[in-house]
């Protein structure tokens, strides 16, 4: 399993139709292909999905994520 936090803002985010993601969110995400990413998010409490182009993108391991995490808990 793979991460990928969003480093376009909101607007980019929404002029390319990536809505419900977030600017600085991190999500699950799963190779596509070269270019695109599938980012996996939850809407209306149903999980579902996106194929984001990778330039949007910047793909973390387990470990950042964790480290991350912890940081947003003060820990």
């Amino acid at each position: 399993m793979m991460w990928a936090k969003i480093i376009s803002d909101d607007a980019t985010i929404k002029d390319f139709c990536y809505e419900p993601l977030r600017s600085g969110e991190t999500y699950k995400a799963e190779a596509a292909n070269n270019y695109y990413t599938r980012v996996f998010f939850s809407f209306d409490g149903e999980e579902r999905s996106l194929d984001v182009h990778n330039r949007h993108l910047q793909l973390i391991d387990r470990d950042e994520h964790r480290e991350e995490k912890l940081r947003e808990l003060g820990i």
